[in-house]
């Protein structure tokens, strides 16, 4: 049923294929494809007042630039909307949704992403029927978008995925499948809500009194590495940058020859060492996407190495998990 109090915008900024026997047909490339492509899907307008702004096609926008348009478009419509839901490519859409939710600080509205699984490329697998039938349709975007609407109208003020018959916070979301009904999982096992023959959520949540803040910078000067045993550490020293994040190293002494002044993220979720030097950083409470887009987010707001440790050791968005 229509809920005429209800408005929801609808952002386009890829991952929009809803037919995989027409993707060039069903797919929004611009603004002008819009129309057609609403047609497709006509139940998404009967559950609310739906409004299109169309941010970017597939691959057009990618990484900080993506989630900068992204979070302005959403904050400037902040007044006009109960709810909004993101479509974005499916590589991006788990970075998107955790970016969002450091971008738009104390948001008090639905801000739910989700995609389509159909590209020219998943479609010319040779076992791409097999999945699709063993998908129930939750391959394309129209099953996850009729439930992202859904969700964008009721009291749920968190940037969450919506995927197959999961409701899961952006920031604890993990990759789990390439192609299917479920692809993402929470890494707490922790879920916003499920879907059953209707939409239950599972926590209870109370205005935010703050107002909401756009902080949508992302520092993207960073370096990434990962250790095995017998890797050079001494790169580590090399090269002049804003931040280095060092993945899979279990010991910590081996970081003695560290002798660079930019910060340096450990992550490791089994390492409980407390460094001597206050610029390496042990992160092991929260998923390493969302170490990842915090780490650039945290070094955009300060150049100050306390400031850096205290957006990295607090919580912001609910992302620490156990």
């Amino acid at each position: 049923m229509k809920s005429k109090s209800k408005k929801i915008c609808l952002l386009f900024a890829g991952g929009t294929t809803v037919l995989d026997k027409d993707i060039r047909g069903s797919t929004v490339y611009g603004p002008g494809d819009i129309p057609g492509w609403l047609a497709l899907a006509p139940e998404v307008s009967l559950m609310a007042q739906i409004e299109p702004v169309f941010v970017a096609a597939d691959n057009e926008l990618i990484g900080a630039p993506l989630w900068q348009k992204i979070s302005q478009e959403i904050y400037r419509r902040l007044n006009d909307f109960d709810g909004f839901v993101v479509l974005t490519d499916l590589d991006s859409v788990l970075y998107a949704g955790t970016a969002l939710s450091f971008a738009l600080r104390n948001i008090n509205k639905p801000v739910i992403l989700t995609s389509s699984q159909i590209t020219e490329a998943n479609v010319k697998l040779p076992d791409w029927l097999a999945k699709k039938a063993k998908a129930y349709g939750g391959l394309g975007v129209k099953a996850n978008l009729i439930n992202a609407v859904q969700l964008a109208t009721m009291n749920l003020p968190a940037v969450a995925l919506m995927f197959g018959n999961r409701i899961i916070r952006a920031v604890k979301a993990q990759r789990s499948g390439f192609l299917g009904l479920n692809i993402f999982k929470s890494a707490d096992e922790s879920y916003l809500g499920r879907i059953d023959f209707s939409i239950s959520l599972t926590e209870k949540f109370k205005n935010i009194p703050a107002p909401v803040v756009l902080k949508n910078g992302f520092e993207t000067n960073i370096s990434i590495h990962h250790y095995f045993p017998g890797a050079d550490l001494q790169d580590l020293n090399r090269q002049k940058i804003r931040g280095r994040l060092l993945q899979g190293l279990t010991d910590i002494d081996l970081l003695k020859s560290y002798k660079s002044l930019t910060p340096l993220i450990v992550y490791n979720r089994f390492l409980f060492d407390v460094p001597d030097q206050e610029n390496i950083l042990i992160i092991n409470n929260m998923t390493w996407e969302t170490c990842l887009v915090k780490f650039m987010w945290a070094l955009s707001q300060s150049k100050r190495l306390a400031e850096v440790r205290g957006f990295m050791f607090n919580e912001h968005a609910d992302e620490f998990i156990l």
